[in-house]
């Protein structure tokens, strides 16, 4: 028993060494092809392109195997949406596109695996699909009963926008159902918060410099150079955004240093609402504080909560 006992508690170690062994290989394989390659390129003058090849090869595995990080790099893509040209495409073939197209083959491939719609019974899916049922309705009523309705261009844009607020609803509803089946796990969730964050305030810096240069809109309302934060009122919308995120971060993390850091950020984010001129977002940012001194979850409220409670 004793013997049978001891080769039962090896046998996992050993695979884990075979497991591990086996892994060693396969890099040490990838890394030799990848500098034969490399040098075959260099010597047929093609670096650039192979170069290229590569770095979509490795995208094309990471986002296979993890597909996480897929969501979290359409996350950013979408916060931040201003990468160059190049690199984004042209037309349908862009990285957000290419990105939703895998994830999507990979998530029917899951159903096909493990058939469980359990997404469809979450209130938020069904609102955005009843939202989806109400533009499809009014868009068919409205063509039958206008049939001589014509698209018209105005100085700037064309002013039917039904075409983009469709491709915006159906790229919000798969956003939604491919975060909700990937970001699964405790840390998914603080990866793609930490990922908000991070993009959320970078568009701090470009606002408040535009400011500072004279480059303000109008004159006088502070904007950013890239993003959503182009619009002053969108600005103020992710500025309350991350005001929101800073406040949960110091009240959860006790924290000397990061409440420091934190009470900095979030007085630069009030005075970048304020610059704004956003009439909503000063509304916002008087509701908002209102809401965070209010208990949510496990987090207790601000100072202003725990006096009257204790009154």
């Amino acid at each position: 028993m004793s013997i049978a006992a001891t080769q039962v508690l090896r046998t996992p170690a050993r695979e884990e060494r075979s497991a591990g062994s086996g892994g060693v290989l396969w890099w040490l394989v990838a890394l030799v092809a990848t500098g034969a390659s490399l040098a075959v390129a260099t010597y047929a003058g093609r670096e650039v392109a192979v170069l290229g090849l590569l770095l979509v090869l490795a995208f094309l595995v990471t986002v296979t195997a993890k597909p996480e990080i897929g969501v979290l790099l359409l996350m950013a893509n979408f916060l931040v949406a201003s990468y160059p040209s190049p690199i984004r495409g042209q037309g349908l073939l862009t990285i957000n596109n290419i990105l939703g197209i895998i994830l999507s083959v990979l998530l029917v491939a899951r159903l096909a695996q493990r058939p469980d719609l359990w997404f469809l019974r979450v209130k938020q899916v069904r609102l955005y699909v009843a939202i989806g049922i109400v533009l499809l309705i009014s868009s068919v009523a409205a063509s039958y009963q206008f049939p001589d309705l014509r698209v018209t261009s105005g100085r700037f844009r064309l002013l039917d926008q039904s075409l983009p607020m469709a491709q915006d609803f159906v790229t919000g509803l798969s956003f939604l159902i491919l975060a909700m089946n990937f970001l699964t796990r405790k840390r998914d969730l603080q990866r793609a918060i930490a990922v908000m964050m991070i993009c959320l305030v970078m568009v701090v810096p470009s606002a408040l410099l535009g400011y500072a240069t004279g480059q303000a809109q109008a004159g006088y309302r502070a904007a950013a150079e890239f993003s959503a934060g182009t619009n002053p009122n969108r600005l103020a919308f992710l500025c309350l955004m991350q005001i929101t995120f800073w406040w949960y971060l110091m009240r959860a993390k006790r924290n000397t240093a990061l409440t420091v850091i934190g009470l900095g950020v979030v007085a630069s984010l009030i005075f970048t609402v304020f610059l704004t001129a956003s009439r909503s977002g000063v509304v916002g940012l008087g509701l908002l504080f209102y809401l965070l001194t209010r208990t949510r979850g496990g987090v207790s409220g601000g100072r202003l909560h725990c006096r009257c409670s204790a009154r």
